[in-house]
This record gives C-alpha cells, sequence and structure tokens, in this order.
C-alpha cells in the first residue's frame, strides 16, 4: 500500500496482500496519525494473524465484505463515521497543539464525547458514560477539570456538539439536540438565531479563551 496522500481523507484496506498491507498501515499510523483507517474484509480472508496486528496498530473501523443489496449503504454508513471519528481526531491533535503543558484529562472528555457523536450515540447519556470510561467520579471529575483550568464536563460536551456541527457543516437534524447546540453558540460564543454553525476557528478561538491560562 502506497503512502497517503496529502489530501487523502480516509484509507479503506481489504488486508491484501497481507505483509505488504501492514507495512503501509504500520507507516501510515506512524507519520499521519490523523487519517482515519477502515478496513473492509472479505468473510473468507484467512487473515486472522494480519487483523490482529491491524487492530494492535489502531484502526478507526471494520467492516466484512457481503454480497448483498445494501453494501454500499452499509459502507457508506461506515465511512461517514470513521470519516467524523478521523476529523475529531484532527481537531484534538490542533487543540492540543495550542495548549501546550496541560493535564490529558480534558482531552480525554472530549475525545470520549467527540468519539459518542461521531457514531450517532444519544448526547444525552455522553456525561455518565465519560465517567464510567475515565473510571472517575463525578467530583474527581470535576476537581481534576478545574484544577487544569478546563470548563466542567457539561460544558465540554456543548463545546464538542459545536464543534462537531461545524466539522459537518450543519446543526444536528434531531430537533431536540439541534436546539441544545443553538443555545451552546448562544450561551458559549453570544451568537444567537443561528440557521447554520459558526466555522471552527471561530469556536475554537472562543474555546481557547474559555481556558484558564496555566499557572
Amino acid at each position: 500500500m502506497a503512502e497517503a496522500p496529502l489530501t487523502c481523507s480516509v484509507v479503506v484496506s481489504d488486508l491484501q496482500p497481507f505483509k505488504d498491507s501492514l507495512a503501509g498501515l504500520e507507516s501510515l499510523r506512524r507519520t499521519r496519525q490523523g487519517i482515519p483507517i477502515l478496513l473492509y474484509l472479505p468473510v473468507t480472508t484467512g487473515a486472522d494473524g494480519a487483523l490482529h496486528q491491524a487492530i494492535a496498530m489502531g484502526i478507526d473501523g471494520l467492516i466484512f465484505q457481503r454480497s448483498k443489496s445494501d453494501e454500499r449503504s452499509r459502507l457508506t454508513a461506515m465511512l461517514e463515521k470513521v470519516l467524523a471519528t478521523g476529523m475529531i481526531a484532527n481537531l484534538l491533535d490542533q487543540l492540543a497543539a495550542a495548549v501546550p503543558r496541560r493535564s490529558s484529562v480534558g482531552f480525554r472528555v472530549l475525545k470520549h464525547y467527540g468519539i459518542k457523536m461521531a457514531r450517532n450515540v444519544d448526547p444525552s447519556d455522553h456525561f455518565e458514560t465519560v465517567i464510567l470510561a475515565l473510571d472517575t467520579s463525578h467530583r474527581t471529575l470535576h476537581r481534576h477539570l478545574q484544577q487544569d483550568g478546563w470548563p466542567g464536563p457539561k460544558e465540554l460536551l456543548d463545546w464538542m456538539m459545536l464543534f462537531l456541527s461545524s466539522l459537518n457543516g450543519q446543526f444536528p437534524t434531531d430537533r431536540a439536540t439541534r436546539r441544545r447546540v443553538q443555545r451552546a453558540a448562544d450561551r458559549l460564543l453570544d451568537l444567537s438565531g443561528l440557521e447554520e454553525p459558526p466555522d471552527t476557528a471561530i469556536i475554537t478561538a472562543a474555546f481557547l479563551q474559555s481556558i484558564t491560562p496555566a499557572p
């Protein structure tokens, strides 16, 4: 597998041939970590060993090929999720570069929220799931974020919903979620009555201002 070009948005691999494909994926993960990888494998691929190695490197999606009429829609749906995850990874990389020497707790919360939303999980339960994922308590998480100068976990969820809406180029179609994002734009960005999400650069600038400078 040749190295991904600069314009590459996602890499889809069937792991054929195994040795060359694994070498290519390993190089990609080492040099271009923000590009998402989707494995699209034949059911009878015989690639158990290669598949385990690829998973260990870190992949963003896995789907097995089927000879059915809905194959195109299945692959399209998976690609959309993988692309969303990749966009979030790039966003977090940019934020991490702009906020050096900070605890990873805030970024771990944002990443958890982002992945859940990229997978179309109902955002209403994200706050509870992040507590479980980080193996902490409400009080401890609040304390760590406050010590690092980060907004609270519920406000971070609103920020990530704004970011993801901007990256997608539209507000969520679900009416309740759409209203929540619009309220977040009003409260966090002082932008009301929006029909389309603001530019990512505007959200990023406001988000960085919401973080207290590290001591």
